[in-house]
């Protein structure tokens, strides 16, 4: 498979903190084999032309159907492989080392901050893959028009690491800080054990981040 690729709080005066942790465990087939060792997700197909393999999505969605499909008016980012960042030079380099950055942020409703981070892992050959997303979201305790006060916010965050265990076998490792809103504004986390998938989510502000992570043991055997 290919790398992958991927918030509240404070009402009344009261607010409910939990910090847990998880560890997920799934060995699902996904759809069908799609090249040497990629699959697709479990409701896409395979188009194979002249050497070629691409894990189509079903209509009406669109989008890497090795990594997720999603509705024409989403707006999605989709992270492979190593980082890139452009120098002073405007030329984009490759960051060669694990690091941390943050690939979104936007506000809800003048009330909602929400950032999504990813974090790299190395692999065979010296390339880094995403490996880990955290998504923070905080509820300001008054509305704002252009940028939040620090001071009156309140976070919350999710983050979770995906590996595999062994062959077809993937580790999610999650750990959360999670606010209770009695506004009804939420986070919470999912998993598609067909297609191994971790899944945050946060429908009050319109975010789904979703992490399948890389097959290290494909890798090591040389797959394309």
């Amino acid at each position: 498979m290919d790398a992958r690729i991927s918030l509240l709080v404070f009402v009344l005066g009261i607010s409910i903190g939990v910090v847990c942790s998880q560890i997920v465990i799934t060995s699902g087939e996904s759809g069908e084999l799609c090249g040497t060792y990629h699959r697709c997700l479990s409701n896409s197909t395979c188009l194979r032309a002249k050497g070629n393999f691409l894990c189509a999505c079903p209509e009406p969605l669109t989008g890497n159907a090795k990594l997720g499909c999603v509705s024409k008016e989403s707006a999605t980012v989709y992270i492979q492989n190593d980082p890139h960042m452009k120098n002073l030079f405007r030329q984009f380099l490759t960051v060669s080392t694990p690091c941390r950055y943050r690939v979104m942020e936007f506000y809800s409703d003048n009330l909602y901050v929400v950032r999504v981070y990813v974090e790299h892992l190395m692999y065979k050959g010296g390339n880094f893959y995403a490996n880990q997303i955290s998504v923070q979201m905080a509820k300001s305790s008054e509305y704002f028009t252009s940028e939040p006060d620090a001071s009156k916010l309140t976070w919350s965050s999710v983050s979770i690491i995906g590996d595999t265990v062994s062959q077809g076998h993937y580790e999610f490792r999650e750990w959360r800080s999670v606010l209770a809103l009695p506004d009804g504004i939420e986070m919470y986390t999912e998993y598609d054990e067909t297609n191994n998938l971790a899944i945050i989510k946060a429908p009050g502000v319109g975010l789904k981040v979703w992490l399948r992570p890389l097959d290290r043991h494909a890798l090591q055997e040389d797959s394309p």
